[in-house]
């Protein structure tokens, strides 16, 4: 690949984006681990203290992008507001948000070219700050949380989520939370065939060709909302699936095009078989035995084969993005993935459809992501949960030395109430102490309802800190997407891995050669 492209390739990986000019990131002899030099405070001292010593925050307001979209953004700014009333005077947040698709590259972009309109602080994902701190955009946290004399100790925070916003020995962000994509089970359906929830990937896979089977047989129970092929009728009214009124019977519709699939069960499949897409060097690392295995896992799914663990299709092939949601809730599936902050949606919209007969208790099951994708559930590595970390960090243009001790402030206080409100989005908290309070989490109503199924942070792995986490993740779903569609379904998924981590691996030689 000749320079021009790799510039061009350059531009359009967003959380790489450059630091004034082209700017590669700093790399060092870890490949992708970002070294950096010894941080000088060079922030405006303005901070004054009261005769007891204590900071006079008057009236400092900062600014934060998130890249929390609704309705996980009205959450975050229910936190916020209460923030604001209790620091009234003192500090007050406005907060900005903008989809992850965008934000990356908005931030780089506004702090290099117009900090005045840059923000002071940032909420986004704990794997990215690597990329985010070679192309110095943020400034350590940890200095500014001592300052603060607030109490700050990582080890009231999940190891891997607190250490994955190090970068050497200093902080860069602040764990608040982790989250996955969740398995959503019709229990009312499978209860009335007589079929248990699963708890593994061989369950599944049994359960899965045990509806078909029952389908195609004429013998299967299911209930729901109308679809165009079945007349209107009762939502609480059973009737018999049809195969020649209402087409092949798929219990688990699954898409590539999906962000559940390719942003954390396809990472999850790679996990629970033992792999990795990413090495502790912060280098890909997806072309492993365990990545293997989980894309196949996958594209047997789609289409078995005699050594597979299930006889039939769980889905259709080819699906467009959002694969399942309609089937779910008219009852022809019984299964589907969407996001942990769907969770609060689902539930309701389960107890609306079936008030009268117990709603979401004992029609909807909330499935754990652990060892529904290992082919052997026997392992250690079968019991992890692939997720995003949220984290916040301080941003380079919070100029003053009194605002960055403010930040930090705000960015403690939102890690010790992320239960509540936060719990309602689906969100796992990183704090341990949020973890073991009863008024914050354990007797939530949104914890008891769904966000106990989800599983525990301990079992929860995010990508290692790399400053080439675009070019890994997108190199990844590349092949996770090339194996689960029909035009390369005689294509060994041994092969399509190869080619992409080729591929992936000629970009960031590229990228370094610059």
């Amino acid at each position: 690949m000749n320079k021009v492209k790799a510039l061009l390739l350059l531009a359009s990986i967003t959380a790489l984006t450059a630091c004034g000019g082209g700017e590669p990131p700093v790399t060092s002899s870890q490949g992708g681990v970002p070294s950096v030099s010894s941080f000088v405070d060079e922030s405006n001292d303005d901070v004054i203290r009261d005769t007891n010593g204590n900071i006079i925050f008057n009236n400092i307001k900062l600014k934060m992008w998130s890249v929390c979209t609704n309705p996980d953004g009205a959450y975050q700014d229910e936190i916020v507001t209460k923030f604001n009333q209790a620091y009234q005077g003192q500090i007050n947040i406005e907060t900005y948000h903008e989809s992850r698709y965008s934000i990356f590259s908005n931030l780089a972009k506004t702090v290099t070219q117009d900090p005045d309109n840059a923000p002071d602080l940032f909420y986004g994902y704990g794997e990215r700050i690597g990329a985010l701190v070679s192309n110095k955009l943020f400034v350590p946290q940890d200095i500014y949380l001592e300052q603060a004399n607030i109490g700050f100790d990582k080890s009231y925070f999940e190891p891997l989520l607190v250490n994955n916003c190090y970068i050497g020995s200093q902080l860069y962000g602040l764990p608040i939370s982790v989250d996955s994509a969740m398995t959503y089970a019709r229990k009312d359906i499978l209860t009335k065939n007589g079929l248990p929830i699963p708890t593994t990937y061989d369950e599944l896979m049994t359960t899965c060709d045990a509806l078909v089977e029952k389908a195609d047989a004429g013998e299967l129970w299911v209930r729901g909302n109308d679809t165009p092929n079945v007349a209107p009728g009762n939502v609480y009214t059973w009737r018999k699936y049809n195969p020649e009124i209402e087409g092949q019977y798929y219990p688990f519709p699954v898409s590539p095009g999906d962000m559940w699939v390719n942003a954390y069960i396809g990472e999850s499949a790679v996990s629970q078989n033992g792999g990795s897409i990413t090495g502790s060097d912060g280098m890909p690392s997806f072309n492993n035995s365990g990545a293997e295995k989980g894309l196949q896992l996958l594209r047997d799914w789609l289409l078995p084969t005699a050594t597979s663990k299930n006889k039939h299709a769980l889905s259709k092939i080819d699906l467009n993005y959002d694969a399942g949601v309609t089937e779910f809730y008219s009852g022809c599936c019984a299964f589907y993935f969407a996001g942990a902050w769907d969770g609060y949606g689902n539930t309701a919209k389960i107890d609306s459809m079936y008030t009268a007969e117990g709603g979401s208790a004992d029609n909807l099951a909330i499935m754990n992501p652990a060892k529904l994708f290992a082919l052997d559930a026997s392992q250690s590595s079968a019991n992890t949960i692939f997720g995003d970390s949220h984290a916040i960090s301080i941003v380079r243009t919070c100029k003053s030395r009194t605002e960055r001790i403010a930040a930090a402030i705000f960015s403690n206080y939102l890690a010790e109430n992320c239960g509540g409100v936060w719990t309602k989005a689906g969100h796992l908290p990183a704090s341990l102490i949020v973890q073991q309070s009863s008024e914050l989490y354990l007797n939530n109503e949104f914890f008891d309802k769904y966000v106990r199924y989800y599983g525990t942070t301990d079992q929860y792995r995010t990508m290692p800190v790399s400053i080439y986490y675009d070019y890994i993740i997108e190199g990844f779903q590349t092949a996770l997407k090339k194996a689960m569609i029909s035009s390369y379904k005689d294509t060994p998924v041994s092969t399509l891995l190869t080619q992409s981590y080729d591929d992936t691996m000629n970009r960031i030689k590229d990228l370094q050669d610059l």
